[in-house]
């Protein structure tokens, strides 16, 4: 008997075999770093779905989403299978329990308010001999899968093993450890969820998954083209000029986290969009993720890239996610089109914006801080996709400054162990690395001050004479 993964309203079903594989290979091809653990959570985390009261429950049309459990499963086999050697595979073992044991709904607290371990208190010999779990029989049924255990726990450390050494070298604090390993488990969780619905969606719609493709070369050329046109006749446009032929030769710069200090008035949204776009050709980044904290600009600057790229509304080139965006559009269509394409129109809106797949995206800090501290599935799937991506922050200033450290980290994160740039963009850069002990969120430590000194370089433009040419200017 083929055992299933599920069932369409056509009837048509879906292999367990092919669905398990099939979010391995898209789980490890996300992103180079952490393949392995990536891939050994996607092949187990519907492993649950060999029992056969979940095969009847499938093709009996009769029972109701989540009757039959199945998540936990998986889970369990990590924790009877996986070998522990010592703190690596330990790691190893926890990341894998909570990424696949939650992947429908979203991570639990893994301590309780005493600071106890809560969450795997929960893979004992008695929850695995629970009858609605059917782990007995599961256990019987892998060898069916060719799941080739051994050799993805073995990756899976290996990928801890890097991890560990990479932060090691980093000297961080015992709070920042722990803090990197959390968002680990995120990542983790990310590629997982991102995977496990991916391959879903293309059973569905019967389409192989494909990538979003860019060309920044061509953005490159077509945002030329565009600042050719502007009037060079003034001085602040000279000044501009200078400023983006600046940024262009500091995208030449490796990975890391800098800053770009340039006075009001002196297009700091256009020289930073020209960084990202010859840094990401430079360094192969995958992305360019802008992200914005007032609302009120959002719509503006989405218009301004888009003009500058020539890109028109429905190009997928460029996201535009947040709280207000695609409400004109969707006006737009009800006045000139049916509701089912309206309907068809806002679902892959909304896709796009759960995945962040797209080459650009323009995004508020809420919905950035979201993704990296929320424990939900909706809000975690597109996190791996700010892996080895431009992340541009503008108006840097107006983060709170109980917030401060908490920022720090998470940068630092994204920089150091996701390989992703960091540009913090204002007229007047707050002092990030002193942030104030008494409302920081983390305690402040030399380590983490000396550490940001390092990382953080800046490439002001002139800033002092800029800032007397553009007041002379506009005087």
């Amino acid at each position: 008997m083929v055992l299933l993964a599920r069932k369409d309203e056509e009837g048509n079903t879906q292999a367990l075999y092919d669905h398990l594989h099939g979010a391995g290979r898209l789980a490890s091809g996300f992103e180079d770093e952490f393949a392995d653990i990536s891939r050994t959570a996607a092949v187990l985390h519907d492993v649950g779905k060999v029992a056969q009261q979940f095969q009847t429950y499938l093709l009996s049309d009769d029972g109701h989403r989540g009757d039959v459990q199945h998540a936990r499963q998986g889970a369990f086999v990590v924790n009877d299978f996986f070998e522990s050697k010592g703190e690596i595979e330990e790691i190893a073992k926890e990341i894998l329990e909570l990424a696949i044991s939650k992947h429908h709904g979203g991570l639990p607290d893994c301590i309780d308010e005493s600071g106890n371990r809560a969450f795997l208190l929960g893979f004992t010999e008695s929850d695995k001999s629970n009858e609605k779990y059917a782990y007995q029989e599961i256990k019987r049924g892998l060898n069916g899968l060719a799941l080739d255990l051994q050799s993805n726990f073995r990756g899976s450390a290996e990928d801890i093993a890097c991890f560990l050494k990479k932060i090691k070298s980093l000297r961080l604090s015992k709070d920042s450890i722990y803090f990197y390993l959390g968002l680990l488990v995120k990542l983790i969780y990310s590629r997982l969820v991102d995977a496990d619905r991916t391959d879903a969606a293309c059973f569905e719609t019967r389409k192989q998954y494909r990538p979003n493709a860019v060309d920044w070369q061509n953005l490159i050329s077509r945002l030329d083209k565009s600042m050719r046109s502007f009037d060079s006749s003034s001085e602040i446009n000279r000044i501009r000029h200078q400023i983006n032929e600046q940024c262009c030769l500091a995208g030449a710069r490796e990975t890391g986290i800098y800053c770009l200090s340039i006075p009001t008035g002196g297009g700091k949204t256009l020289a930073s969009l020209n960084f990202a776009l010859h840094h990401a050709l430079k360094t192969g980044k995958r992305r360019i993720i802008y992200v914005i904290p007032y609302l009120s600009i959002t719509t503006q600057t989405a218009k301004t890239f888009r003009d500058v790229l020539g890109l028109n509304s429905d190009s997928d080139v460029l996201l535009e996610h947040y709280s207000t965006a695609g409400m004109q559009r969707s006006a737009d269509v009800a006045d000139n089109a049916s509701s089912e394409f309206e309907d068809a129109g806002e679902h892959q809106r909304k896709l796009a914006a759960e995945r962040w797949d797209n080459p650009i995206i323009v995004t508020t800090m809420v919905e950035f801080l979201e993704t990296v501290m929320s424990a939900r599935g909706t809000k975690l799937r597109k996190f791996h996709n700010m892996a080895d991506s431009v992340i541009i922050f503008d108006e840097i200033q107006s983060l709170p400054r109980d917030t401060i450290n908490l920022f720090n980290e998470i940068v630092s994160f994204l920089s150091k162990i996701t390989n992703s740039t960091i540009l913090l963009c204002s007229a007047t850069q707050p002092l990030l690395e002193k942030p104030n002990e008494r409302i920081c969120f983390f305690r402040k430590s030399l380590i983490l001050l000396l550490k940001w000194k390092a990382m953080k370089t800046s490439f002001d433009v002139q800033e002092l004479l800029l800032q007397l040419k553009i007041k002379a200017a506009m005087n």
